[in-house]
This record gives structure tokens, sequence and C-alpha cells, in this order.
């Protein structure tokens, strides 16, 4: 038997650097790719690397660790039947956990991370594990599952500088009390909305429905909808007959910071006839409606309080890794919070549009697999008999498993099983073969044309080798991993960076803090890609931006950055000839080499056929 060892789990290897201790304990980097070359490679392991090199195997366990809870019995029903709160509805599918939404609290990285550790420690003979964290749910779960394993465990960080936790809720308010101030902030904030139409408008062929987001101001401002989701689709001179309406998701960004905003630039598209119908999905609520709200609010309550005991079923098979901790708050806030509340008001919202959406032969949305799409899924297809279609307008990514099931017979009509469109448009191979492999079948999958990147279709800029480098820095929608980004570059020897001309383009609903700006000597450009990616010779980006893939089909070297804190979620991921860097060595030498600017292959990530006759195919079949 061999020889009992401590193990040290550590979000950087700096404290055991600094101790001296190195070369005498076993190391997992929690949160590092990189492992620095004075510690021994065979002492060490970067969990980060160890999910990548084993992301098959934990992929699939925790999809089936998700269909695990939806599918455990409390009493003599399933959680998904619990949650069956109205005929062919089941909420579990809008629930935080089952819709596996990455954002910034969620907590998924954690738990993968998690199985794939003690993966690790039932490898080891272990006599001690001592933890230096962060964040106090992994510490509380890795020293539940030291008790389980008559392993001794030590928390060292408690002497160690304090990090905000990623996932901190602001408020000491009950929820309930949450939930009671987001209707009344709804109430208000909707106060100078119109309300629902009795009678629906006039039939039309297709309604797109998107966000109220990414639409030409300049354009808007004369009453004109140019759409950076729709593009070319509205102005294509084969679908010149084509009528089209549009009911429009509103998102807050600095154009329209409300409602009410957003609701003028709608009156002056719908000024127009041949704009079509522009409705936003949040009407006025009126008292009826609050009844309504709050009556479904309570049923959600109900179901709480119904399966209270789920927390116990938190723990996937073949593993003591007991992950409730992680998602309990998100669970919580799902059937009783201000999450709770907004769903509530949503379905609301979603029910009044199914009868007032104008008679079509085909509803068209952007597919993210989001919570209210898993709603209005359900809904129209209750209520309507029109075609339901999703359009991924962007990339579905590997570690995306908001697009992933552990069960891949999707049959639509089994409450069991997420809610699907009939049918999904795929905008180029790369999303066709991820829509496959995710058990999507291929019948029900047509091949479209990605309408915000036709314009890589005028032909590949390939880059040539200059003393200077223009640099593209692509910012993300994430400050957490614009910091990690920009923090990485500025480790880059100066000599570098003064030999290139470096723009930064902010993501549009995420602003860098201009320190940053300033201390890389960065310029900022917020025109389209369309427009930089020609002036540039090289792209660096996050490991999340989309915006990468448009940049390597275009036929620009991409520098992707892995960012410690996720796992590899670039859409480049497994692409020929896309660069990953993990440390300020790994992006110094990306820089410095010669190769950097030679041609590179071009991969066609999207179909970018202008002429459209993916669209045009699909949207003349009746």
């Amino acid at each position: 038997m061999s020889a009992e060892i401590e193990l040290f789990i550590a979000d950087s290897p700096t404290p055991y650097l600094d101790a001296g201790i190195a070369d005498t304990a076993f190391i997992v980097m929690w949160s590092s790719f990189f492992i620095p070359k004075a510690i021994d490679p065979n002492s060490v392991i970067s969990l980060p690397r160890y999910v990548e090199t084993n992301s098959e195997r934990l992929k699939e366990r925790f999809l089936s660790f998700v269909d695990q809870v939806g599918h455990s019995e409390i009493g003599t029903r399933s959680v998904i039947d619990h949650l069956t709160l109205s005929s062919n509805f089941s909420y579990w599918w809008m629930t935080l956990f089952a819709c596996k939404r990455w954002d910034e609290s969620s907590r998924i990285i954690e738990a993968v991370r998690l199985l794939a550790l003690e993966e690790i420690l039932a490898s080891k003979n272990l006599k001690m594990i001592s933890m230096q964290a962060s964040d106090s749910k992994v510490k509380e779960i890795v020293k539940n599952w030291s008790k389980s394993n008559s392993v001794e465990f030590r928390d060292i960080s408690e002497n160690q500088r304090k990090y905000r936790q990623r996932n901190t809720r602001v408020g000491l308010l009950p929820r309930p009390a949450k939930a009671a101030f987001v209707l009344l902030r709804e109430i208000i904030g909707r106060r100078k909305l119109g309300v629902a139409k009795n009678v629906p408008s006039a039939p039309v062929d297709t309604v797109l429905v998107d966000h109220f987001t990414k639409f030409d101001i300049a354009s808007a401002e004369r009453g004109e909808f140019v759409s950076g989701f729709w593009g070319q689709l509205l102005n294509s001179s084969h679908l010149s007959m084509h009528r089209f309406a549009y009911i429009h998701n509103f998102v807050a960004s600095t154009t329209t910071p409300t409602r009410v905003a957003a609701n003028k630039y709608l009156a002056k598209f719908n000024r127009s006839p041949d704009q079509g119908l522009h409705t936003l999905l949040s009407l006025r609520i009126k008292p009826k409606t609050v009844f309504t709200v709050v009556v479904f609010y309570l049923r959600l309550v109900g179901a709480r309080f119904r399966i209270r005991s789920i927390s116990g079923r938190f723990t996937p098979n073949r593993s003591s890794m007991d992950l409730w901790p992680l998602f309990r708050g998100e669970w919580l806030d799902s059937l009783s919070g201000s999450t709770a509340m907004r769903h509530s008001i949503l379905i609301s919202d979603l029910e009044l549009a199914a009868m007032n959406t104008p008679p079509c032969k085909r509803i068209v949305y952007l597919m993210e697999n989001q919570p209210w799409e898993m709603a209005f899924l359900q809904i129209f297809k209750n209520r309507r008999r029109e075609l339901l279609v999703g359009y991924p307008h962007s990339t579905i990514r590997y570690w995306d498993l908001r697009y992933w099931t552990a069960s891949h017979n999707l049959d639509e009509h089994m409450l069991s099983l997420p809610p699907t469109p009939h049918q999904v448009a795929a905008n180029g191979p790369m999303t066709r073969s991820a829509l496959e492999s995710s058990g999507f079948q291929f019948q029900r999958i047509c091949n479209v044309e990605a309408l915000a990147c036709l314009y890589l279709g005028d032909g590949a800029k390939f880059a040539v080798g200059k003393s200077t480098q223009r640099l593209l820095i692509l910012g993300d929608f994430f400050p957490a991993q614009n910091t990690a980004l920009l923090n990485l570059l500025s480790q880059v020897d100066i000599d570098i960076r003064s030999r290139s001309i470096t723009v930064f383009k902010p993501h549009p609903l995420c602003q860098v803090d201009e320190r940053w700006i300033t201390e890389l000597n960065l310029r900022t450009d917020t025109r389209s890609l369309s427009d930089l990616l020609p002036e540039c010779d090289v792209v660096i980006s996050t490991n999340g931006t989309s915006a990468a893939a448009e940049a390597h089909q275009f036929g620009v070297k991409v520098i992707t950055i892995l960012n410690g804190d996720t796992p590899n979620f670039s859409p480049l991921r497994g692409v020929p000839n896309a660069f990953f860097v993990a440390s300020p060595q790994d992006l110094q030498e990306a820089l410095a080499a010669e190769s950097i600017s030679s041609m590179p292959t071009r991969n066609e990530y999207f179909s970018v056929d202008g002429s459209l006759t993916g669209w045009q195919e699909l949207l003349s079949n009746n």
C-alpha cells in the first residue's frame, strides 16, 4: 500500500511556493491552467486542465446529475411532475438549475471541478486535505467529503485575503420580500406602456422574436428597423413580398435603458406600414394581471414546500460530493425569490403574446436556451399551431451546457424532456455539428446563413508579416473575463507591446474600467467587426466571446486567453489553427513569434452565402 500523502488545494500555488513545501506535498490548483516552472510537474495537477483532458466524461456526469435531480422521486412523483403547475407546462425547465445557464453567479464550473477533484482524490492515499480557497461553499463541500471519507481536513485560507464571493446577492431581505419588490418595480416601470390588443393584427408570413438591442440607432430615429440580428434578411430582394412581424424581448442598454424608451422606437417603426408590426413582449401590468401573477408565484412557493426534501437529491450517482450548498441559493430563488416573481410575470407576458401574435405560418426566435424560451416553447405549443423555429444566431460552444441534455431522445411531447422547437436553423457547419452531437434529431435541422456574419463572404483577408503588429482585443460580456485578459496583457514585456498598435473593442453591454485603457495605452473602437478586422493582424480574445469565430473565419490569427475561472469556453475549442495561451510567457511568445503573421488556414465556421438560399427555402415552405 502506498504511503499516505498530504494534498493541498489552492486557488494558486503561490502560498506553497512561498512556504517552500511544494516538494513534499501534492498540489491541486483550483483555478489555474498555468503550472509554474518552479513546481515539480509530477507533484501538481491543474484542475482546469484535468477537466479539459477528461471533458467528455465530466460533461456527461454533470448532465446526468441534472437529469437525476429532475427525475428523482419525492413521494410518488418526480420533481418535474411536482413542478408541472398547469396542463402541458412544467416549471422545472425554467429553474436556473435545470436551464444550466452560464453567468457570473452560475455554479456549474465549481460543480464540474468538484466532480473532477473527487476523481483525483479517489486515486490518492490521503491522510489530510489542506485547502486555501476564496469560495466558502466549495470549502464546505470538500470538508464534508473529507469527513465522510475519514480524511482530515484543514482550512488554511483563514489568514488569506478575503475575496468577494462571485454569487453574493445584495440585500438581507427574505426572498418573498424581494419577489414583492420585483413585482412593484415592474408595475411602476411599465405604467406608461400600452396594453394588449383584443383582436390580433392582419396575418403575416413570419413572426420574428428577438432581443430589443443590436439595431442601428440612426436608422431607428428615422423610423427604419435595421437589425443586427436579422440583417439582410429584412431587405432581401428574394423576400421583398414576405410579410414580417416582430416581438421584441426588452434588454436594458445605454440606448434603451427603460421599456418606455424602447417603446418610443417601436412607435416610430409602426408608423411605417412596410416596417411590419413591432411589439414589446412586456406590456402594462393591469390589476387582473397582478392577481394572475401572484397566484402563479404562490403556486411556486407551494411547490417549493412540497419538495423541500430535494436538498438530499443533490449528490450525484457514484459520488459522495453533496453539491446542494452550491445550488441551494439559485434553487430557492427560482421557486420563491426574485427570479420566481420575474418568471411569473414573464409567463403572464407570454400568455398574452400567444393570444395577440398575428396569425402566421411560422415563428422564428433567437435560440439561446434561456429560461424565457422554455416558457415560450411550452406556452406557444399549447396555444398555437404555427411552426416554431429556433435560430442559434451566434455560436454553440462545447461547454455551454444549455444546449446539452443527458436524455438524447428529444421527444417534444414529453414533459420529462426539455422543450424544443419544431425545427432549428443552423447558421453554419459548426453549429449543425454541435446540434447533432447534443442529440437534436438531424431531420429537424435545416441549414441557413449566419445573418450577422455575411460580411465574411466578401473574401478572407490574410495578414502578412509586419514589423509593427496591429492587435485587436475583443471585450467580453462578463467583467471578470475582461479583467483576466487585460491583466495578462499587462504582464507582457513592454517592448513587445510598444511594437504593437492595440485597439480594444468593448462588448456593447459591458464597459471596461478606463484605468485599463490608459495603463495599456489602448485605443477604444466601437465599430463593427466588419470594419475592424481588415485593419488588424492579430486578435486577442477571452475564452468566451463568439466574435473570435468570426475573426478566425475572416483569416486573422486569433489568440485566446484561457482564464482559469472558467473551462475552455471558446468557440474555437478544437478548431485547427487556433492559438490558446494560459500565462504571460505564453502570450509573449505568441506575440513575438514570426509565425503569428503567417497565412492561416481558413475554416468555414459560419455559412455566409449572400444570396440567402437557406433562408429563402425555410421561409418559402408552408
